[in-house]
């Protein structure tokens, strides 16, 4: 599967089609704002691939150095499961050099960040006067984690 950039389509019904899958309360309207917030942000990235040439998956980002933050990623629901929302991130850090990646989240897609390798720390956010709880989960590159953490797995401390 090859990663293609969506940079310069990202505002396309074709890129709001499979994104939509991970908005609230999706519409054309509010995709093309956060499409302008993202693209007129200092360094926005956008990653995809297509599956028989249809677009099959997304992941949106804003990079500042060799950090990322994912704004957005999501897979057509037919090729969920697959393992090809991880093949979207890790060839967006992969493609941008990127040494520490974040994401807020919320239950829905938590575990998939941990299949990914992110920790997550569960934390509320009120949207409308109404808490809800969203995780704050962060990917380290392993050359740069602390010498601790790196010793972790190896069951020494």
């Amino acid at each position: 599967m090859e990663l293609i950039s969506l940079l310069g389509d990202f505002m396309s019904p074709e890129v709001y089609r499979v994104y939509q899958a991970c908005m609230y309360q999706p519409s054309p309207a509010k995709f093309s704002v956060l499409a302008e917030e993202l693209l007129s942000s200092p360094s926005p990235a956008a990653f995809g691939f297509r599956r028989e040439n249809r677009l099959a998956g997304v992941i949106a980002l804003r990079q500042t150095g060799d950090q990322g933050e994912i704004v957005g990623i999501a897979v057509e629901e037919a090729l969920r499961g697959q393992g090809l929302g991880g093949c979207l991130v890790r060839g967006a850090i992969q493609a941008l050099r990127l040494k520490k990646v974040t994401a807020e989240t919320d239950q829905e897609a938590v575990e998939f960040y941990r299949k990914c390798g992110f920790s997550a720390r569960a934390f509320t956010r009120t949207y409308g006067g109404q808490p809800y709880v969203r995780y704050a989960s962060e990917w380290v590159a392993p050359e740069h984690k602390p010498e601790k953490e790196k010793n972790w797995n190896k069951g020494s401390l």
